[in-house]
């Protein structure tokens, strides 16, 4: 059907309308075009779509750097038929409906490039890499589980290219995801073996199970490599499990399989804009809710300084660091500090007021972090009285580095 497009929507679609009045969602379009779209799915509400021909393009159109950007191709971008400066416009348009519509805030929105961007690609530093039915590593296709086979990845950082992931067969895999620092030139290699065998378990793991054989494929192309078991739990087959992340001027250690900006210059940036907003002072008291490897809490621990405390929530264990005995990245660098992470518990207080969520088979557990840079002693006492406080279960859980 022949639509005319108008306005940016979150997700990469833009809006139009069938004569009817119907809203129809449309991908690959840019606004103010007229398009010739296919309809991919409908609701009651609304339908969606895919520009399938440009009959009046806009002046922001370009050719996509990847051939797989388009209709029925792969899912992983959503603006590459437009122009970087374009991109960034839409961007700060879907932020400023988003903030007019929840929090009826009228703000303008500018988006800008981060350090070390270099035209819009080869920036990614995570990528998780499907397995198709003929072994291919690659893309899923927008809202489908189908594998595009894509080859090199425009948007990927080169390291991940080096890894060549994309390059071979994988049997009994269903994914691969590729974790890269560039401060270090390390890379790492999460391989999850497909459903339908039971998976091997202790050394056989290492020898003889999907992942086993994919870790040897990956020999001297990266340098951890790990195995996804039940639960999402992740085993190292080789290497350390962990990369060490450069921002802030500090060096992180962070688990290969935990959250970590894919941008080079974003947890950089991202620091920098916190510290600015807070402007942390000696003594203050902060909390970093969500915390991942730590990234705030690392660097407000350090603004605050001996006499002030922060506080990390997190319910992933694996964000803590992969070695026994050691506790999340933010915790490295001090003279003394005391850590403790526990399991937040069903009728226990996690903070004050605020009771935890039923803890759920598997999953729902947080952990508690509490950075104090400082004398040790001190530091102890005032953890262990802040706990006691907050109503946190027994002493089970704490460490103490020096």
């Amino acid at each position: 059907m022949e639509l005319a497009v108008s306005d940016v929507a979150h997700g990469g679609w833009c809006v139009a309308r069938q004569p009817g009045g119907r809203v129809v969602f449309v991908r690959h379009a840019l606004p103010g075009e007229r398009v010739l779209a296919r309809i991919t799915g409908t609701t009651t509400r609304f339908a969606r779509a895919e520009a399938v021909e440009i009959l009046r393009a806009s002046p922001d159109r370009v050719e996509p750097p990847c051939p797989h950007a388009r209709p029925d191709g792969c899912g992983g971008c959503d603006w590459q038929h437009a122009t970087l400066e374009a991109q960034r416009r839409l961007k700060a348009e879907v932020v400023r409906q988003q903030l007019r519509r929840i929090a009826a805030l009228d703000r303008q929105v500018t988006v800008e490039p981060l350090p070390g961007d270099s035209g819009g690609l080869g920036w990614r530093t995570r990528i998780r890499f499907s397995v198709g039915p003929d072994g291919a590593a690659g893309l899923l296709k927008h809202r489908s589980h189908a594998v595009v086979d894509v080859g090199a990845c425009p948007l990927a950082h080169p390291l991940v290219h080096e890894t060549g992931v994309t390059g071979q067969r994988w049997q009994r895999v269903s994914s691969l995801e590729i974790a890269v620092s560039p401060g270090s030139g390390e890379r790492a290699a999460i391989v999850t073996p497909a459903r339908g065998r039971r998976r091997a378990t202790g050394a056989a793991a290492g020898r003889e199970s999907p992942a086993g054989r994919a870790a040897t494929m990956l020999a001297g192309l990266a340098d951890t490599i790990l195995a996804t078991g039940r639960g999402g739990r992740l085993t190292a087959l080789r290497g350390r499990g962990y990369l060490h992340q450069h921002a802030a001027g500090r060096t992180w250690r962070v688990g290969s399989g935990t959250f970590w900006q894919v941008h080079p210059g974003a947890a950089g940036a991202l620091t920098a804009a916190v510290l600015e907003a807070l402007r942390p002072a000696p003594g203050d008291v902060a909390l970093d809710l969500f915390c991942g490897a730590g990234l705030f809490a690392g660097v407000l621990a350090e603004a605050v300084g001996p006499a002030g405390s922060v506080i990390g929530v997190e319910s992933d264990r694996g964000a803590r660091s992969a070695t026994p005995g050691t506790t999340c990245a933010a915790c490295r660098g001090y003279a003394s500090i005391t850590v403790t992470w526990r399991p937040c518990l069903p009728g226990k207080r996690c903070l004050p007021g605020k009771p935890c969520a039923p803890a759920t088979a598997g999953r729902g557990r947080g952990s508690r972090c509490s950075t104090r840079p400082g004398p040790g002693r001190d530091a102890r006492s005032r953890a262990a009285a802040e706990a006691a406080a907050h109503r946190w279960p027994s002493e089970a859980g704490g460490v103490r580095l020096m």
